[in-house]
């Protein structure tokens, strides 16, 4: 077969046109009825704006967390819950011809389908919309308003639980650290109690103590020292003088006021021995002196003795002055070695204390390490806890982000569908569908002769020529006794 030309399909839709042109109107003319038939369904939007917080974040930051989608997928699932469906449902009295039909699980879920929500966007989500399709354009109109109300409304609820419950969150933490703190201040306060003198504090006057210890110490054992050598001097003195009477009871012990002054030189020439060799100068002149009063001593002695014998009566020496001034010597060594015990155990409680001053160190270092870090932690927290305080004023002043109505519902004037022109067009394209189709369907069932070279085709005949069409041979043509129409095709199997 000869591959169709576009001339031969424009002479094929010229020839078929009404085979096109009768469908077409057809299928057009049941898209306006079906358009009028058909139930309307009318559309209202409402745009609302996310307001920023009025307050500078730098001066109070808000506790809400997540981002605005996030938010808005939390505060659509609430608008589209079951609950919320059904009171607008009841509130304006909608789908009353579904009730009874159909169950409230199917009427609302037929609702969810007819609310929309779409985001506005630019660098972050500035604005979104909320529609609603329904059969009523006022009622639309008033269901849209009621959803955006809604919207808001769950959006402050919201926004009030979370600072609210960050709030309390933030407050229970920040007690129960504050209980530990002060549990840890008291631990610490009952451990420098019980270790009281012995904390890293108390090191340097420990030591300072133990040094002044010392030296009392020393002191003692130096005043110990002349005191039994006042006794013992005094025990010389007394066999010396063995024929004197003996000293009673109550009677004053007479001595020669020169042997306080050889005890303090003996002291002396000890204390420059302790320092100082045998040939420094005020050693030798101290041994001097010491030689020097003890042959002073002898020589009384002796003298006494003599007056004695001849005159038969005892040496007038003065009384034994006590070293304290009230007390006799015995008296006073007891009371010295008495002291130094006590001092030796002082001495010795001080030096455990200082001992015991690395591990009371180390023990307070780990008591101070845990208070210090709760301390931190509390610190920090209680700097959240009050801006979330101040989070929690911020919303419940509204001041802090929100959403605003910035375009209320509009009043839908035509229906949002059924579209004409929509469902016009759909009707124009299916009629030429359709008639096209037929077109082709007549065309591959017509077995007709229409072009020259289809008849050298059938016949394996040249065609000596063609008539061209004229206005004379457009109305009636003669062939082969039979009266045709000048454009109809010569069918197969006839004369040419």
């Amino acid at each position: 077969m000869t591959p169709l030309t576009p001339h031969d399909y424009l002479d094929i839709i010229h020839r078929r046109r009404w085979w096109i042109i009768v469908p077409t109107v057809l299928v057009l003319l049941a898209s306006a009825v079906l358009a009028t038939v058909l139930p309307k369904s009318y559309r209202s939007s409402t745009l609302i704006f996310v307001d920023p917080q009025k307050v500078p974040e730098e001066y109070v930051k808000t506790t809400v967390t997540g981002s605005i989608e996030d938010r808005l997928s939390t505060i659509q699932q609430q608008l589209l819950s079951r609950t919320l469906l059904q009171r607008i449902i009841d509130e304006f009295h909608l789908y009353p011809a579904m009730i009874g039909k159909y169950t409230n699980e199917e009427i609302i879920d037929w609702m969810r389908k007819q609310i929309s929500i779409e985001t506005v966007r630019g660098r972050n989500v500035d604005a979104f919309t909320i529609s609603f399709i329904g059969d009523d354009p006022t009622t639309t109109m008033n269901v849209t308003n009621r959803l955006a109300s809604l919207f808001i409304e769950e959006n402050l609820k919201i926004r009030e639980q979370l600072v609210e419950g960050t709030t309390d969150f933030l407050t229970t933490e920040r007690k129960q650290l504050k209980d530990k703190l002060e549990s840890l201040e008291q631990g610490i306060s009952s451990y420098k109690q019980r270790y009281m003198g012995a904390l890293p504090s108390q090191l340097d006057a420990n030591l300072r103590t133990l040094d002044r210890l010392q030296l009392k110490l020393q002191s003692l054992n130096t005043s110990l020292r002349e005191a039994e050598e006042r006794k013992m001097l005094l025990a010389q003195l007394q066999i010396e003088n063995s024929d004197l009477p003996a000293p009673t009871a109550t009677g004053p012990v007479l001595v020669d006021p020169r042997a306080d002054q050889l005890r303090a030189l003996k002291h002396r020439l000890s204390d420059l021995q302790a320092e100082y060799t045998d040939s420094y100068p005020d050693i030798v002149i101290t041994k001097d002196k010491i030689a020097q009063l003890e042959a002073e001593l002898q020589t009384g002695a002796s003298a006494a003795k003599n007056n004695a014998a001849q005159e038969g009566t005892a040496p007038h020496r003065q009384p034994v002055r006590p070293a304290n001034g009230s007390v006799s010597i015995d008296q006073e060594i007891l009371q010295l070695q008495t002291d130094k015990q006590e001092v030796l155990k002082e001495i010795k409680e001080y030096e455990l204390r200082v001992e015991e001053t690395p591990r009371r160190e180390q023990d307070l270092a780990n008591l101070m390490r845990d208070y210090d870090n709760t301390k931190n932690s509390y610190d920090a927290l209680s700097s959240k806890a009050d801006n979330a305080t101040i989070s929690e004023n911020l919303e419940k002043r509204q001041k802090g982000e929100q959403f605003r109505i910035l375009d209320p519902a509009n009043f839908p004037e035509k229906p949002f569908k059924p579209n004409l022109m929509v469902l016009l067009t759909m009707g124009l394209l299916a009629g030429l569908g359709a008639g096209i189709s037929l077109v082709y369907v007549r065309e591959n069932l017509d077995t007709s002769i229409k072009k020259a070279s289809e008849l050298e085709e059938e016949f394996k005949l040249p065609v000596l020529g063609v008539i061209p069409q004229t206005d004379a041979l457009s109305k009636i043509g003669t062939l082969n006794g039979s009266t045709v129409h000048p454009r109809q095709p010569i069918p197969k199997g006839g004369s040419s």
